[in-house]
């Protein structure tokens, strides 16, 4: 039902009578308990989409506030304006933890996850779409209505009114598969929506094998020539390209796989009229899966490259045909596959994101300049909701101790006096579990060989060992830990004993050495600086997951007080309100 439809109006303070009346969490007298900033996210959010035709809303809500039951309030306030019938809702967020937890919190809530989350009834070792489910299903040993994927994907599909799934799968589901299962919703609330830019270009990366088309026209592929002969062509015009270049995409390239689709397109018609008219055995059913498989992927990514809207990608992967020189094997002259992907997120962020909903509320404890993450995603007009941080800032107090400018020239003369500073710290919290933010596994590895206290230094690298390590350092009269790592500023929830104390030895400013990020930082006004502190802002935020939490956080690159200079403007006040410079 289009909003302006409303069986009635409803001005704002109707809104947040409807809010208080919803809302699960109460008092003995039965008066709902909002955390501070809650009840401004929900009402403000509906009175956006629902009185001003808001297209876009983004809210800015710290860590500790509460951001699931915000969420999930502003879909059952919606849906009551509506009727109880006519609102559905999309969640999507980036792990599958955050999607559990939403239904840990409301179990009627729809969850959908990719194939492999999924065990098959008939053979527990393999998941709906391998081959030996294929044939289950053909064989009738299996039926796709007693599948747990097919039953789960249709419910989210078809009948949720609020549902979730996981920010990649959100992307990739097709918009002519949302229309086919009149799956649309009117409203997607994109959680950790800070990470959705990357994420859509990751989606967006695409693939072109010509060895694979090869051997399907090998195996009598129907018009196997004819498609070969439009990859090789695309080949040619790309292999001038080496690895790691920017590509402009001009007319050539488009046109070239313009060419591709119309034949995958027609192949893939001619094999399902022939599956509808031939019986096929189960070894033609598999060969006829492959090929199309294959077509789908190659119509999918060439239709990546023909958007109006994609001006340039970047190389990542080239394999080349190889010949004998002089005793040793080179590149030769034919290109077998390449693997190229979009280098901004706004250019491929309506077919990924904006197609499949009318509304869309974006909603992060870290989006770290709004107005930045705005441009980034494409979007033009949008009410921002921003609330404190309802944390003390005691109990998240930011120390600034500078040791010297962990980048560059300076690293090799810095290090030394870093390690001495984190020892210091180690052995001021010596009773405490730690975190230690590195920027580099070279730079951890650096901490754990020389520390006064390598014995209870680890590197995390594996996530399932890592909080094994602290779960254990936690516990009452075991040694604490203290991990070291790159790759721990986000997805990880230390709450209480499991992180104490935490120390950023160096910014994770991005490599400009890598044309991808060369390349954003020199189009992308501000993006390089944002990037930084997304991860600084994000790490600081590891060990202390609720109100009554607590950790402190020491920073020790003295690069820091660069990016701050800089960057001002895309720190959050709250995180600027606890940095304590000694």
């Amino acid at each position: 039902m289009p909003l302006n439809t409303l069986p009635r109006s409803f001005d704002i303070h109707d809104i947040g009578k409807i809010a208080d009346d919803l809302f699960p969490f109460r008092n003995d007298a039965d008066e709902p308990t909002y955390n501070d900033g809650q009840r401004k996210c929900i009402v403000e959010t509906v009175d956006a989409i629902a009185n001003n035709d808001y297209e876009h809303v983004i809210i800015e809500a710290p860590t500790g506030v509460g951001k699931s039951i915000i969420a999930r309030m502003i879909h059952m306030t919606l849906r009551k304006m509506h009727g109880d019938k006519t609102w559905r809702t999309t969640i999507t967020c980036p792990t599958k933890g955050l999607q559990d937890q939403y239904v840990r919190e409301d179990s009627t809530i729809a969850n959908l996850k990719g194939k492999k989350n999924y065990q098959c009834l008939v053979n527990s070792k393999i998941s709906y779409g391998h081959s030996k489910c294929i044939e289950a299903l053909r064989s009738g040993k299996c039926k796709e209505n007693q599948c747990p994927y097919f039953k789960a994907r249709s419910k989210w599909l078809k009948f949720a009114q609020l549902r979730v799934t996981n920010t990649m799968l959100g992307i990739l589901l097709p918009v002519d598969k949302m229309i086919e299962d009149s799956a649309f919703s009117q409203l997607q609330i994109l959680d950790e929506c800070h990470e959705v830019p990357n994420r859509i270009l990751d989606c967006s990366e695409v693939k072109f094998d010509a060895m694979r088309a090869y051997k399907l026209r090998d195996k009598g592929m129907i018009r196997g020539n004819d498609i070969c002969d439009k990859i090789n062509h695309l080949m040619r015009v790309l292999k001038e390209y080496p690895l790691a270049t920017i590509v402009n995409v001009d007319e050539e390239i488009r046109e070239a796989c313009e060419d591709v689709v119309v034949i995958a397109d027609d192949i893939i018609k001619t094999f399902q009229v022939l599956s509808k008219k031939k019986k096929l055995n189960a070894n033609q059913k598999r060969s006829l899966d492959d090929i199309q498989s294959y077509l789908n992927a190659m119509v999918r990514h060439c239709n990546v490259i023909t958007n109006p809207k994609l001006q340039d990608v970047i190389i990542q992967e080239r394999t080349m045909d190889q010949v004998e020189v002089a005793g040793q094997m080179v590149d030769g002259h034919h290109m077998h596959s390449i693997v190229m992907k979009p280098l901004l997120p706004r250019d491929m962020v309506e077919e990924a994101v904006y197609d499949k909903h009318d509304h869309f509320v974006h909603m992060s404890a870290t989006i770290c300049g709004v107005d930045k993450y705005a441009e980034t995603m494409g979007i033009d007009k949008y009410f921002k909701v921003e609330i404190g941080n309802p944390i003390p800032i005691e109990n998240r107090r930011i120390t600034y101790l500078p040791v010297g400018r962990m980048s560059g020239k300076h690293l090799d003369s810095t290090k030394p006096k870093m390690l001495e500073a984190i020892d210091e710290l180690i052995e001021e919290h010596i009773d405490d579990n730690g975190l230690i933010h590195t920027g580099s596994y070279k730079l951890a590895e650096y901490i754990k060989n020389f520390s006064k206290y390598k014995d209870r230094v680890h590197i995390g690298r594996d996530r399932k060992v890592t909080m094994a390590w602290l779960e254990h350092g936690a516990q009452e009269g075991n040694d604490p830990v203290v991990v070291v790592s790159p790759s721990m500023t986000t997805g990880y929830d230390l709450k209480g004993d499991l992180c104490r104390f935490m120390i950023c030895a160096k910014i994770p400013f991005g490599y400009l050495g890598e044309p991808l990020i060369k390349y954003r930082a020199d189009n992308d006004s501000g993006s390089y600086g944002r990037e930084t502190i997304l991860d600084v802002v994000q790490g600081a935020g590891r060990g202390v997951r609720g109100i009554d939490d607590y950790s402190a956080y020491y920073m020790l690159d003295e690069s820091f007080d660069t990016l701050m200079k800089r960057n001002q403007k895309y720190f959050p006040q709250w995180f600027l309100d606890a940095i304590d410079a000694e």
